[in-house]
């Protein structure tokens, strides 16, 4: 093998050292599976309220009466959930590319609704 092929060889184990050492802390955010956000929406509890879902998460990108996904086809069963639970606002989190994670909230300011979706 020569030199330089072994640095190559090195650099790629260093980058995949890397990203399996800090990938489930979020490293790889685009893979649900992997990332801490995941972990964290997961004890997010319909009764939570606002304040509760921030402390859990941390404070959303935006902030909307409307909810919104970035495509429709194929959500259909999400918009009409969310239109039955009755949420008077959402909290939106970009958690990958054209990836969202939503939290519906009732009047009250209690979670009502969440989700998680993307294209």
């Amino acid at each position: 093998m020569t030199s330089r092929m072994a640095a190559r060889c090195a650099l790629a184990a260093a980058l995949l050292g890397v990203g399996f050492t800090f990938g489930c802390n979020g490293f790889v955010g685009e893979w649900g599976i992997l990332d801490g956000f995941g972990k964290k929406f997961q004890v997010v509890e319909t009764g939570n309220t606002r304040d509760q879902v921030i402390a859990a998460i941390g404070p959303p990108v935006r902030e909307s009466t409307v909810f919104r996904l970035p495509q429709r086809e194929g959500y259909e069963a999400l918009f009409q959930e969310a239109r039955e639970s009755h949420a008077s606002s959402f909290l939106y989190w970009d958690t990958g590319i054209d990836e969202v994670a939503v939290v519906g909230l009732d009047a009250g300011g209690r979670v009502v609704f969440k989700c998680r979706a993307g294209t």
